[in-house]
């Protein structure tokens, strides 16, 4: 089933257990390649690995398949701001600011409201 994998791979990412977490959001993309968290995962774990420009390119799926990812949408903002790519990020961050939960995401929506404020 790709939620238990999705669940799997989420509870070792949690653990730092980064190739068992690896391994379950692989296949969960096996099952289905689509899997917004999946693609999220990898790029958690990417991330973590000092592999940014993998890190980007898998949240940029991650959003791709699921707007609602929020927590993907809010990290590919970050990297591609990280990555000296602002311009690339400031929609994703518009669009982090427009529609994340603010009952979940209160402070990553307001210190995106100010980077944006700032950086015009």
């Amino acid at each position: 089933d790709i939620l238990a994998h999705e669940n799997i791979g989420t509870v070792y990412l949690q653990m730092e257990k980064l190739e068992s977490a690896r391994a379950a959001f692989d296949r969960a993309l096996e099952r289905d390649p689509r899997s917004s968290r999946a693609h999220g995962g990898l790029g958690a774990i990417a991330s973590r690995q000092g592999r940014s420009a993998d890190a980007i390119v898998h949240w940029e799926r991650a959003v791709e398949m699921d707007r609602t990812n929020f927590d993907a949408l809010y990290n590919l903002a970050r990297a591609l701001v990280a990555a000296g790519r602002t311009e690339e990020a400031r929609p994703h961050m518009q669009r982090f600011v427009g529609s994340a939960p603010p009952a979940f995401y209160r402070a990553d929506i307001e210190q995106f409201r100010q980077f944006l404020a700032k950086s015009g």
